[in-house]
């Protein structure tokens, strides 16, 4: 569970949950949103009441899918290719005196 009620800018707990193949059920607060995929890595809930019945359904999440979801998003090899693109494109854009396009 990660019930933070702020808004936190990046939620390292989660990606490590996910990591070890652990659904997160969270408050979308904060990094939320953007770390977790509702319905596939986990449950988001505004109210309290409802994340503890989303745990309570914890089951119906594949701990291989998590894992998963963690290689294709955030492994050392995804990150890197992103980063990669990122900077290539400011590159790129910087050479040709245009205006950086960054995909994320």
């Amino acid at each position: 569970m990660f019930t933070i009620d702020w808004p936190e800018p990046f939620g390292l707990a989660m990606i490590e949950a996910l990591a070890c193949g652990a659904p997160v059920t969270a408050r979308p607060c904060g990094s939320v949103p953007e770390v977790m995929r509702n319905g596939v890595s986990g449950i988001m809930a505004t109210e309290f009441d409802d994340l503890v019945k989303a745990v309570k359904n914890i089951e119906s999440f594949s701990r291989e899918g998590c894992g998963k979801e963690f290689a294709a998003r955030f492994s050392t090899e995804a990150m890197v290719t992103r980063y990669e693109h990122i900077y290539l494109d400011l590159m790129g854009a910087h050479r040709n005196g245009s205006s950086p396009h960054v995909r994320f």
